[in-house]
């Protein structure tokens, strides 16, 4: 509702605003098991870690039957084996070219599913 939408637009302006700081956009993954949610951190950690295992077994079972791209697979998990987690939007299109990704329509289409239903990166 609201307030993740508040919540969201929160993120989005911070992530740009720090995104100004390197001169272009970014890319960050997040790790294993761990996806990227808007959660109110004000809350009990506990209530939070909870949350977040629940959203994750949840985000599990509904997308393990999508079909993406053999190359879009190749791309999560080049960055998921890479021991950094922020990147520059350049560096990551040359992670996806070199997984396949053949130009930047499709890296946007893969950016934009990891970010959105995956939840696997944050990219503003």
């Amino acid at each position: 509702g609201d307030k993740v939408d508040t919540v969201n637009g929160h993120l989005k302006h911070r992530i740009q605003s720090s995104a100004e700081l390197f001169g272009e956009k970014l890319v960050q993954f997040s790790a294993p098991g761990k996806p990227v949610f808007a959660l109110d951190t004000t809350r009990d950690q506990n209530e939070i870690e909870d949350l977040r295992k629940s959203l994750h077994n949840v985000m599990n079972t509904k997308f393990q039957d999508i079909k993406v791209p053999v190359s879009w697979c190749a791309l999560s998990l080049k960055l998921k084996r890479r021991k950094q987690s922020l990147y520059t939007y350049q560096t990551c299109f040359k992670l996806a070219k070199e997984s396949g990704i053949k130009d930047e329509d499709d890296f946007k289409a893969v950016l934009w599913f990891l970010h959105n239903r995956a939840g696997t990166i944050m990219y503003y």
